[in-house]
C-alpha cells in the first residue's frame, strides 16, 4: 500500500499498517511481495526462492566439509544469511543419521542356528533357519544332566601325542529337576524361554552362556537375591539378542543429551580465557555434531547398504573414522586458533573426555534396554 507525504510515495506493510523500509516490514517482519498478479510470476518467485534455499545448503555443505571450523567461525562475526542455521543442519543430520541406523540391515551370520518366536499366549514356534547339512546338528532332548556330567570326565580322543580340543555337548533334558526349578525363580513365560534356549544346538553362543549362568542353579547351590533378579534378564537377552541391539541402536539417540553438552562443557573448560563466548562454542559443537552424522549416514548407505555383501567393510569404516578424527581435529585448531603443540594436547584430552562420557552413556543405554526387554 502507497500513501503520499510531502510530494513523495510512503509505502506501508499491508499487514500491520508500519512504514516499509526495505524488502521486510521491520514491525511484524512480512516481505513487501503482492501476489495479486499472474500465476507465472508468482511460480517464478517461488522457484527463485526455492533456488536460494539450495543454494545456502550447498555453500553450507561446501564450508562444512573443506573449511573446518570456518562455518562457525563465520557464525561468531555474524555473517549468517548466507548460510543454514547451526540447530536446523544439527537436527537434520541427527535425525538422518538415526533413521538410517535403525533401518540398515544387520549382519546376522555366526548367530544362533534355532530362533524362536514367542506368540504372546506361551507358545512358541521354532523356526529353524538351517539347510538340510545343518539340521543333523539340531538333535533336541538328550540325556539328562547326570550323563552330561559323565561324559565331561571322558578323555578326550587323541592324534598321535596331541589332544584334540572340541567342544563338550551340552545335552539337557527339559525334564531334569533343575530346569523345574527354573519355574519357581521366575514366571512361567520366562521359564520357557529358557528352555527353548536350552534345547537350541551346541553351535549357540545363547545356550552355553545362559547354561554356564544356571550353573548354581544345575548344581543345586542356594542363590541369592540378587542373582535370581539377573535370571530372567539373562533369559531374554539369551533367548532374543537381537531385540536387545535392535532396541540399543533405537535408544542411542538418548547419548545426545548428555553428549553434547558435554563436549561444550569440556570445550569451555579448556578455553575459559579464550575470550570467545559460550553461544558462539555451542555453535561449534553442533557444527562438530553435523559433519559426524552426516559422514557416518553415508557409511552407513555405503557400508550397510551398497557393499553388504563384499567382505572388508570394515576397512571403510576405520578409513571414515580416521578421517573424520583429522577433520574435527582442523576444525577445532581453526576456531580456537591454538599453537600446534598446546592445541594437539588439549585435543587429546578433549576426546579422551569425550569418549569416556559416551562410554558411560552407552552402558546406561544398554542397562536401559535390558531391563525394557
Amino acid at each position: 500500500m502507497a500513501t503520499e507525504s510531502n510530494n513523495s510515495v510512503v509505502l506501508r506493510c499491508d499487514n500491520c499498517n508500519a512504514e516499509l523500509t526495505g524488502s521486510f516490514c521491520s514491525e511484524c517482519g512480512q516481505n513487501d511481495k503482492n501476489y495479486d498478479r499472474s500465476l507465472w510470476r508468482v511460480v517464478g518467485d517461488l522457484l527463485r526462492e526455492q533456488f536460494d534455499i539450495h543454494s545456502r545448503i550447498s555453500r553450507t555443505l561446501r564450508m562444512l566439509f573443506l573449511q573446518p571450523g570456518e562455518l562457525a567461525i563465520e557464525f561468531r562475526q555474524n555473517r549468517r544469511a548466507s548460510y543454514v542455521a547451526p540447530i536446523r543442519m544439527y537436527l537434520f543430520s541427527s535425525l538422518l543419521f538415526f533413521f538410517l541406523a535403525a533401518i540398515a540391515p544387520t549382519d546376522e551370520s555366526g548367530g544362533p542356528l534355532v530362533d524362536f518366536v514367542y506368540d504372546g499366549n506361551q507358545d512358541y514356534d521354532e523356526q529353524v533357519s538351517v539347510d538340510s547339512s545343518e539340521s543333523q546338528k539340531t538333535d533336541t532332548l538328550a540325556s539328562s544332566i547326570d550323563e552330561h556330567d559323565q561324559s565331561q570326565e571322558t578323555p578326550q580322543p587323541q592324534l598321535g601325542d596331541s589332544e584334540v580340543d572340541e567342544k563338550q555337548e551340552i545335552n539337557v533334558d527339559a525334564t531334569d529337576d533343575w530346569v523345574e526349578k527354573l519355574r519357581e525363580l521366575t514366571n512361567d513365560r520366562v521359564h520357557q524361554m529358557a528352555r527353548e534356549v536350552l534345547i537350541r544346538p551346541d553351535e549357540s553362543n545363547s545356550k552355553g552362556i545362559l547354561y554356564l549362568y544356571l550353573t548354581p542353579v544345575r548344581e543345586g547351590e542356594v542363590v541369592d537375591k540378587l542373582y535370581v533378579r539377573f535370571l530372567p534378564l539373562v533369559v531374554k537377552v539369551t533367548y532374543d539378542h537381537e531385540q536387545l541391539w535392535k532396541d540399543v541402536r533405537n535408544n542411542l539417540a538418548l547419548t545426545m543429551i548428555v553428549l553434547l553438552p558435554w563436549l561444550l562443557f569440556t570445550s569451555a573448560l579448556f578455553h575459559s580465557g579464550s575470550g570467545i563466548r559460550l553461544v558462539h562454542q555451542l555453535v561449534f559443537c553442533m557444527h562438530v555434531f553435523a559433519l559426524a552424522f552426516l559422514v557416518l549416514s553415508l557409511e552407513i548407505l555405503l557400508v550397510r547398504f551398497l557393499l553388504d555383501q563384499v567382505e572388508g567393510t570394515w576397512r571403510i569404516s576405520l578409513l571414515v573414522s580416521g578421517a573424520l578424527l583429522v577433520h574435527t581435529f582442523v576444525a577445532y585448531q581453526n576456531f580456537y586458533s591454538n599453537g600446534p603443540i598446546a592445541g594437539f594436547f588439549k585435543f587429546f584430552f578433549l576426546m579422551l573426555l569425550y569418549w569416556f562420557a559416551w562410554s558411560i552413556s552407552f552402558l546406561l543405554v544398554l542397562a536401559y534396554s535390558v531391563f525394557s526387554l
